[in-house]
């Protein structure tokens, strides 16, 4: 299998904000001697030819300008090779209703047990309940069968303050689960009525998501409040999310 090293090209500028690439290797068009004021360049190795898809290195995102409109790819032999971008995209928000939901009330914990009749990934589970001052940990737990019980989440919040702040969906790792358990801690507080449910599928994504490190550079907080300054590693890059770590076991925001 031969290997084909291409070059990225561009001149200096703005981020861009692409975040991955598709690249045709075969069938590469001439293009003219590039200008002399394109310095920058990145190496790329393939590993096969034909249409094949990577990521852009976030240097290159970092150095290039916005739109990615300054961007080359370049063979060995210095010949323009066609490509196309893909960008992440928002996901559509979608629902289902599990097949069957019951919830009972045992020992020190509300138990909810749904048959989900999905094939696909489920990543979250938004439990109903007209109960409006509560504060819940939630273990969740799936089965193949209905009988045999593995935790997937543990100590999850879940809950509705007289503030107004409201969290009563609870996500985690996908996984295809026909049965889902969950158990909502009552030690500390009465139990709460629940009425339902609502899971929530994995929806693929136009192009993968990639970590990006994130520096806090500034923390104020006020009575009401607590802001945080971040500055992101890279340019100009599409963001898909944000998850903050805490040392806080149980905390709601």
């Amino acid at each position: 299998m031969n290997r084909l090293a291409s070059t990225w090209r561009w001149k200096p500028g703005l981020a861009a904000a692409a975040i991955l690439a598709q690249l045709l290797a075969t069938g590469p068009v001439r293009s003219a001697e590039l200008p002399a004021a394109w310095k920058n360049f990145q190496p790329v190795t393939l590993a096969q030819p034909g249409l094949v898809r990577f990521s852009v290195p976030l240097e290159t995102l970092d150095a290039a300008r916005s739109g990615l409109g300054d961007l080359r790819i370049h063979d060995a032999q210095g010949r323009e090779i066609p490509f196309d971008l893909e960008r992440p995209v928002q996901r559509a928000v979608v629902t289902a209703i599990p097949r069957k939901f019951t919830s009972t009330i045992a020992s020190n914990a509300t138990v909810a047990l749904l048959e989900t009749g999905l094939t696909q990934p489920v990543t979250g589970v938004t439990l109903q309940t007209p109960a409006t001052d509560f504060l819940k940990a939630v273990r969740v737990e799936g089965s193949s069968d209905g009988r045999s019980w593995a935790i997937i989440a543990d100590g999850l919040p879940m809950f509705t303050l007289p503030n107004g702040a409201r969290e009563l969906r609870v996500t985690f790792a996908a996984g295809v689960w026909p049965h889902l358990r969950l158990t909502l801690n009552d030690q500390r507080a009465q139990p709460i009525p629940l009425t339902g449910a609502v899971l929530h599928p994995e929806i693929a994504e136009a192009a993968p998501a990639e970590p990006l490190g994130v520096e806090i550079t500034e923390r104020a907080e006020t009575d009401r409040e607590t802001r945080l300054t971040l500055r992101l590693n890279g340019g100009n890059v599409t963001l898909a999310g944000l998850t903050l770590i805490t040392s806080d076991p149980l905390f709601s925001r």
